[in-house]
């Protein structure tokens, strides 16, 4: 069975890589700056959306372990690390 902090240290599977390096080439290449400052403002509005989803799915995960097991969790151990 995968431990849940495998996701985090594990690659990008190649096909998100090859996805991930066809839009950069795609940036690099563009001479519109209209283009590129509307496309910079998605990508930061898409970031601060996931942030919060990432983090409050976490802080789900952490409650939902810690009631289960009556102890605080691994992820809560963890992250207490960098707080």
């Amino acid at each position: 069975m995968r431990n849940f902090f495998t996701v985090f240290i594990e690659p990008l599977p190649i096909e998100v890589q090859l996805s991930t390096e066809l839009k950069i080439r795609d940036i690099e290449n563009c001479q519109d700056i209209e283009k590129l400052k509307d496309y910079a403002a998605a990508v930061t509005r898409q970031n601060a959306n996931h942030d919060y989803i990432l983090g409050a799915a976490l802080g789900r995960i952490v409650e939902l372990e810690e009631k289960i097991e009556f102890r605080p969790s691994k992820i809560r151990k963890f992250l207490n690390k960098f707080s």
